[in-house]
């Protein structure tokens, strides 16, 4: 079966996304350079969502107790935390060294119906880059 040229290109773009976005991780020795900056490295923020989207539930009933986890490049969960009633969290990394210019997935989950087993789960996720000093969400 013959594809479409678009979807020929379409995967092509896809492919090389996926590419673009592999972390270049450095040598041991090159974190053990970073310093204390890198040993102390921590992630902080505030989960929201606009309103004005139709879904199975409301900002307001997943920011409050969410799982927050901070996932590297090979799909490892470095770290994860809990929010609390406004959507705010910190997640200390523990000595884990981002790697300068890698992407990493920040992800809170809480599950729908008061967390009741068999219940669907809201997922929020975004991308984080570290600069060397930071982070930048993608």
């Amino acid at each position: 079966m013959k594809l479409p040229r678009w979807t020929m290109i379409v995967l092509a773009l896809t492919l090389l996304g996926c590419q673009a976005l592999r972390p270049n991780v450095p040598a041991i020795g090159d974190r053990a350079a970073a310093g204390s900056a890198i040993a102390s490295a921590s992630v902080h923020g505030r989960l929201s969502a606009p309103d004005a989207r139709q879904a199975q539930a409301l900002p307001s009933d997943v920011v409050n107790a969410a799982t927050v986890s901070f996932i590297d490049a090979a799909n490892t969960t470095v770290a994860t935390g809990k929010t609390d009633a406004s959507g705010n969290f910190s997640l200390s990394l523990g000595g884990y060294a981002p790697a300068n210019g890698a992407t990493y997935i920040l992800e809170a989950v809480k599950g729908l119906n008061n967390q009741a087993p068999g219940s669907s789960a809201a997922r929020f996720r975004t991308l984080l880059q570290w600069n060397g000093t930071g982070w930048l969400s993608c």
